[in-house]
């Protein structure tokens, strides 16, 4: 979809500004699709380590840049077809032996036209004014649909074009409010490394109820963001780390200044984290050690509760591991005249267990 359209952008610029019925432009409908670029891709530790080896071709002419305000963009002249029969084949072999490579193969390729298409309808632009430009945006909510989907490639480009698009406020939603309302940390890391930073930091409510972005981030995330972690005791450690995070950008009178309820941030996020710490005490009597502790401060969430987790799944490891050396010591003595593929296959399939425990333990302390 995004290679043909790159195609119609490049040979009808006037598409790249042109609206539906609905009012609607193609950054719309691309704000809207994370999974097209690489920002929003879902791939898991081993693809997206593959994603970064993987071999994409275009066949390109004579590069070229095209000037929008004062920033250049490098936008290929594709001639949007791919690669030719021989790639094809041999990606269409790798497809049958390993598909897993394929599909990485086949979602980069989505993420370099879905860029090169933002590009080239940016590049669409450079006739138009800044304060024609600034309008186009401010009549749609293009960069925050792009923002609360975390595509960072749209919001990059579309700031780098107008930085004041930053201050742009669209039903009350601005490009920082939105980063944190959702979680975005690579939104949030992005309008952190902006020349305006230094702006938003100003002690300024976002709402009537004199709330501060400090207020916003001190709120339980959404489910689905909880759900990244299993575990109250991790979820709580993500929550914590970003409300830190979020703390160490504002400006340092936010942290003391309270809402109109007369709570300060923190006290926002201790009342609104109060089921998952309890949830989390609960845990601990489950494990019949409840008498060990008492209710946790947030900050012991970022360092000791989990080192003192993964503390206990080492031990445990550990007691499992000496207990697999004392059986293989045990079968090495009772197998002594039986067939050495045996003595071999038994213990490679006992270990197993050992070897899924390992693969845990690294996954969690990641």
């Amino acid at each position: 979809m995004s290679n043909i359209l790159l195609y119609l952008i490049r040979k009808y610029p006037g598409l790249a500004t042109a609206k539906d019925d609905d009012g609607r432009n193609i950054l719309d409908a691309l704000a809207l699709r994370p999974w097209d670029f690489q920002s929003g891709s879902n791939l898991g530790f081993w693809k997206k380590w593959i994603y970064n080896f993987v071999p994409v071709k275009f066949k390109l002419t004579t590069p070229r840049s095209e000037r929008v305000g004062v920033y250049h963009f490098p936008v290929s002249s594709t001639t949007y077809r791919v690669v030719g029969w021989p790639e094809k084949l041999l990606w269409n072999c790798i497809g049958l032996l390993a598909p897993g490579i394929k599909e990485v193969h086949d979602a980069k390729l989505t993420h370099k036209f879905a860029l090169e298409l933002v590009k080239s309808v940016v590049v669409a632009f450079s006739p138009l004014s800044d304060s024609q430009i600034y309008e186009f945006f401010l009549q749609s909510d293009i960069i925050t649909k792009a923002a609360s989907s975390g595509i960072v490639e749209i919001v990059k480009i579309c700031l780098q074009m107008v930085p004041d698009i930053f201050w742009l406020s669209t039903d009350q939603q601005t490009l920082l409010k939105v980063a944190v309302q959702y979680r975005q940390e690579k939104i949030l890391t992005l309008v952190h490394n902006t020349v305006v930073y230094n702006k938003f930091t100003s002690p300024k409510p976002i709402d009537e109820f004199k709330n501060s972005i400090l207020h916003l981030a001190a709120r339980l995330a959404p489910p689905h963001y909880l759900r990244v972690v299993s575990g109250a005791a991790l979820q709580m450690q993500r929550e914590v780390q970003w409300f830190k995070e979020v703390e160490k950008l504002v400006h340092p009178f936010l942290k003391e200044m309270p809402n109109s309820d007369g709570k300060t941030a923190q006290v926002v996020f201790t009342e609104q984290h109060k089921a998952m710490d309890e949830k989390y005490i609960k845990f601990l009597h489950g494990c019949h050690r409840a008498h060990c502790y008492t209710r946790y401060a947030e900050e012991d969430f970022l360092e000791s509760l989990p080192k003192r987790l993964i503390t206990g799944l080492a031990s445990l490891f550990l007691a499992i591991a000496n207990m697999m050396i004392a059986f293989a010591a045990a079968f090495a003595v009772a197998l002594r005249e039986t067939s050495i593929w045996v003595a071999i296959a038994v213990p490679f399939v006992a270990s197993l267990p050992d070897v899924l425990k390992i693969q845990s333990l690294t996954l969690f302390n990641n």
